[in-house]
């Protein structure tokens, strides 16, 4: 975990992250580790789940950081001034998201395993098989898409990798930098998806 020091202010923040390099990804950390309380806020004030309070303050983070080096953020507020008003933007349009999901109207469907279940062993396993090989190739070719260091990243990932043990085999300098480097090449992949 970063140390954050008492100069480490929203100019230093912002001046860190327009440097590039090494520099950016530093303070890019120091800015995701400053806030990281507002997940807990999220739950508490908003009334969702941490997971989801943790996945909304990483797209807030990663949206402000995209602000700064467009220079869309302005500085009229502080930093966390700019970065709650985003938090709680999404989270109240994840609120929104859910009502609406659950007042969508349902239709009869035909689950895929009772279908399965009405076919022959040798048949559903065809099917079963057919169905992997057609994921795994369209993930296959939108990790492509997202750049070798992050495809490297999220296969080590899934394969069950630690992010201690991700550090040392893609020599990453912490392993807070392998965490944000893990959301932002996942948040890549879900914008492919």
């Amino acid at each position: 975990m970063f140390q954050l020091l008492p100069n480490d202010t929203d100019s230093d923040i912002i001046e860190g992250i327009l440097k590039g390099g090494r520099e950016r990804q530093k303070y890019e950390n120091k800015l995701y580790e400053k806030y990281l309380y507002f997940i807990k806020d999220g739950v508490r004030k908003h009334q969702i789940e941490e997971h989801e309070s943790a996945s909304v303050y990483s797209d807030t983070i990663l949206t402000a950081i995209d602000h700064i080096i467009s220079h869309r953020f302005e500085a009229r507020a502080s930093l966390k001034t700019y970065l709650f008003q985003i938090f709680s933007n999404q989270c109240v349009s994840l609120i929104r998201k859910k009502a609406t999901n659950r007042a969508a109207p349902t239709y009869d469907t035909v689950l895929l395993s009772d279908l399965m279940n009405m076919m022959t062993d040798n048949t559903q396993s065809i099917i079963q098989r057919l169905i992997e090989q057609e994921e795994e190739s369209s993930l296959l070719q939108r990790l492509n898409k997202i750049g070798e260091k992050c495809k490297e990243l999220l296969l080590l990932w899934a394969n069950g990798h630690a992010d201690k043990e991700i550090l040392e085999m893609l020599a990453y300098s912490s392993v807070d930098v392998v965490k944000v480097s893990r959301m932002r090449c996942i948040d890549k992949l879900r914008k492919i998806y």
